[in-house]
């Protein structure tokens, strides 16, 4: 069989806005943010992948899911992957009742200031973490009040979710949606994953 000279082959002009070179980079580092999960797992808990979210760590205390994103351009609360994971968390929580369930959102981009900087000096996504950390809601009762005015304003957010926010006291609104999904951001890459993987 004669040898391909690579001179001899056409060049195809691609368009590169519809090559998966992106996805498939997202995939790798789940599957090595994965391994890392399985690697951590204590005695008791087991790993479901592709479960309710990539990965799924799961014990007789309960559950975390955790959505698992290689990201470049930095996150507000408006961002379609973030609206997409708090409907996901809403919409576990509702199927199922009873379970304590965590979603963790995993991602390597950062976030940024929303329009307008509602938050003042913070991202949405930082006034997020003081609320779902603060044992006591006076002191986080602003925080939760600028929260959920803006929550309410992204159309993105399922219906039903919206109705519960007018209706949710402060401490259901901490402890059912703030407390249920972290926001673990800025993540180390794939060199890193591995390195740890490796020590």
């Amino acid at each position: 069989m004669p040898s391909l000279d690579e001179q001899d082959l056409p060049a195809i002009n691609a368009d590169v806005r519809r090559q998966a070179v992106a996805s498939l980079g997202g995939y790798v580092y789940q599957i090595w943010r994965s391994v890392l999960i399985w690697l951590d797992l204590r005695a008791d808990e087991a790993l479901d992948l592709e479960g309710n979210e990539d990965a799924d760590v799961l014990s007789s205390a309960g559950a975390v899911s955790t959505q698992i994103k290689a990201l470049k351009d930095p996150l507000t609360l408006r961002s379609s992957d973030v609206t997409e994971a708090i409907n996901n968390s809403w919409r576990a929580r509702d199927r199922n009742p009873g379970l304590k369930l965590r979603v963790r959102f995993l991602c390597t981009a950062g976030s940024t200031f929303e329009a307008g900087r509602p938050f003042g000096d913070f991202h949405g996504l930082q006034a997020w973490q003081p609320i779902h950390r603060r044992l006591n809601l006076e002191t986080a009762k602003s925080d939760i009040d600028r929260l959920r005015t803006f929550l309410r304003s992204i159309s993105a957010l399922d219906a039903d979710l919206l109705s519960w926010l007018d209706g949710a006291s402060d401490a259901q609104f901490a402890t059912t949606l703030i407390d249920g999904l972290e926001w673990d951001l800025a993540a180390v890459g794939n060199a890193e994953v591995q390195a740890l993987i490796d020590d």
